[in-house]
């Protein structure tokens, strides 16, 4: 028998750019506390690691929970590196896949540069490299995964290679019970429907 997973999630608190950033920050942080969840994920666009934000960054960390980030095209902003920002954050990389109780969490990281589609602005793209990654990691794991990534996989303002990703997905279709993101600011929910 399989262990329920709580995961108390927050997207794109723009900490930098949204008034009352900090106060909902806190909100978040008092609430999940009140349910004790088996991790804290926030799926990006959550603070660039200056100065002022990193009382921030380190109250999100030291939870009473497990912690967990994904990389947001915002959190760059300012002219930090994703290695800056990631190691700002305590992350293990910029891409990563960690055991939570039953389920295994996949976090991948949409801002890889050198998409064939991009035309200027933040990039949107899951280069070769990771999805290389991302299959070895599909087929190693024995849980449950849980996918997670800022830019959204499915629906609307989806990674250039959006496609690409699913199709990678659905040969695992299987193994996987979710795909979350940020990045819309809408609520959408996708089903992918497979007929093989």
């Amino acid at each position: 028998v399989r262990k329920k997973v709580t995961l108390a999630l927050i997207s794109d608190l723009h900490l930098d750019i949204i008034h009352d950033g900090r106060e909902r920050l806190d909100a978040f942080l008092k609430e999940s506390k009140k349910h004790n969840p088996d991790a804290l994920i926030q799926l990006g666009d959550f603070a660039i690691p200056t100065a002022e934000n990193l009382s921030s960054i380190k109250a999100f960390n030291q939870s009473d929970s497990r912690s967990f980030h994904v990389l947001g095209n915002h959190d760059m902003d300012g002219g930090y590196s994703r290695e800056e920002v990631a190691q700002a954050y305590g992350m293990p990389g910029l891409f990563y896949a960690v055991d939570v109780d039953s389920i295994r969490l996949i976090v991948l990281d949409g801002n890889d540069p050198d998409s064939p589609k991009n035309k200027g602005g933040y990039a949107s793209y899951i280069g070769p490299l990771q999805q290389q990654w991302l299959i070895s990691e599909l087929e190693k794991s024995d849980r449950p995964v849980l996918i997670i990534s800022h830019q959204p996989i499915a629906g609307i303002y989806t990674l250039d290679n959006a496609l690409e990703i699913q199709e990678i997905l659905s040969r695992f279709s299987s193994k996987i019970l979710l795909a979350i993101n940020g990045h819309a600011h809408v609520d959408q929910h996708v089903v992918a429907v497979s007929y093989t």
